[in-house]
């Protein structure tokens, strides 16, 4: 979903498909802190940029890939 600021928005479910975790793990990440939840109503979405932004972040150093 895209808000009026071009945000994508994710679903749980559309944010662990596109990490390709299980939705149990980006559960545990949102309770850790990593990812950062927010609520519309009474669901749930991320930041697709938000994601993205970890990821690049967290990549692994070339030498351990």
């Amino acid at each position: 979903y895209a808000t009026k600021n071009d945000v994508k928005l994710l679903t749980r479910k559309e944010a662990s498909s596109f990490l390709k975790i299980d939705q149990s793990t980006l559960w545990n990440w949102s309770k850790k802190g990593i990812l950062v939840p927010f609520g519309i109503g009474n669901r749930v979405y991320y930041k697709k940029q938000e994601i993205l932004n970890y990821l690049e972040n967290h990549r692994l150093h070339p030498r351990y890939k």
